[in-house]
């Protein structure tokens, strides 16, 4: 395919090599990243902050497994008990503490999941961390956010 459009040769030996078009078309869309080339589409992405996360573009049929272990599962378990077991110490407001309890249910149904999706449940612990590190000066709240960060970053 490529070869046929030009924009590689193929060598006597077997090698190929990127033709005089084949570098215009590559500069072209990495000079030009907005803009769709012949052979390139246009994608622009702009990823603030990305963890444990996959990312797909220009692709046909194709699909990303992400892996929770089994220790990943049994420390959401054991968070998901901590949390509930001591979100009336963490002096929350009435709007955090309905949040945080939203937050575990979320959790909690995630980790009964047959498949359980890492993506939700870090951004859920994310979440979570936001809400403790939102109770200042709480030091269970301060040691429960600081095992999230350890955790998931």
């Amino acid at each position: 395919m490529l070869h046929g459009e030009g924009l590689v040769s193929l060598t006597m030996d077997g090698h190929m090599r990127i033709t005089h078009a084949g570098v215009r078309e590559v500069e072209d869309a990495f000079t030009k990243p907005q803009l769709t080339t012949a052979h390139f589409p246009a994608y622009v992405l702009d990823v603030q902050n990305m963890t444990n996360s996959s990312i797909q573009q220009g692709t046909n049929q194709s699909s990303v497994a992400i892996t929770v272990t089994s220790g990943d599962v049994e420390f959401v378990r054991q968070l998901i008990a901590c949390l509930q077991a001591s979100i009336d110490q963490l002096q929350l407001s009435a709007q955090a503490t309905a949040e945080m309890k939203s937050e575990i249910q979320t959790l909690a149904s995630r980790v009964c999941s047959p498949k359980p999706k890492k993506v939700i449940i870090t951004e859920t612990l994310r979440s979570i961390r936001t809400i403790l590190e939102g109770a200042a000066g709480n030091l269970i709240a301060a040691g429960l956010a600081a095992e999230i960060v350890r955790r998931i970053g």
